[in-house]
């Protein structure tokens, strides 16, 4: 009976030690789909005046005010990589208006930007987090981080939407924020 029950055990571990992904037939992973504008959709909606995006009831600009230039950069997540656009920028702190029963949420203020920019015609190309590595890649040219609107890539999750226009002026955005409040940037090439 020993016998049995140690060999029973030896057909066991024999099994799953074959049954290992080791000897298992792997499939390659597929390569991660490398962003392309021109493989987006052209957006045929209408935009109004930049930055095109209005601010969710019961949010403001801190500041009153956000920064806005008609020739600038900003540092986008782009395949993996910070890509520099150059462009007409607007970029700014967003936080809750300060009305009774009103909070800040990040939750509410990502649903309604992620809603906005598919209306929009916008395309999700990043949803993460940036590392460290990448961003001390860029830390000497992105002499803007730090300053109004800046987003923190490697503690927050970051959110990038492409908008395709016919006339080649598209449009880049990214938001992010945590439970104290957000950022909102807007790039038009």
């Amino acid at each position: 009976m020993k016998n049995l029950i140690s060999s029973t055990l030896l057909l066991f571990m024999v099994f799953n030690f074959l049954d290992n992904s080791l000897f298992a037939q792997t499939t390659p992973r597929p390569e991660a789909k490398k962003f392309d504008i021109n493989a987006i959709p052209v957006s045929k909606a209408t935009l109004g005046d930049f930055p095109y995006i209005q601010l969710p009831k019961g949010l403001k600009l801190p500041n009153s005010q956000a920064y806005t230039h008609q020739e600038d950069f900003l540092f986008f997540p782009v395949n993996g990589k910070m890509q520099r656009l150059e462009g007409n920028v607007w970029r700014a702190s967003i936080t809750n208006e300060g009305s009774v029963g009103n909070e800040w949420s990040y939750y509410y203020f990502e649903k309604k930007l992620t809603a906005q920019m598919t209306e929009l015609g916008g395309v999700k190309i990043f949803d993460g987090k940036v590392s460290k590595a990448e961003l001390d890649r860029i830390k000497e040219d992105a002499t803007y981080f730090g300053d109004e609107g800046s987003i923190d890539y490697w503690n927050n999750k970051v959110l990038v939407y492409a908008i395709r226009r016919q006339d080649g002026h598209h449009i880049y955005c990214q938001f992010s924020g945590n439970t104290a409040g957000g950022e909102l940037q807007i790039l038009q090439q």
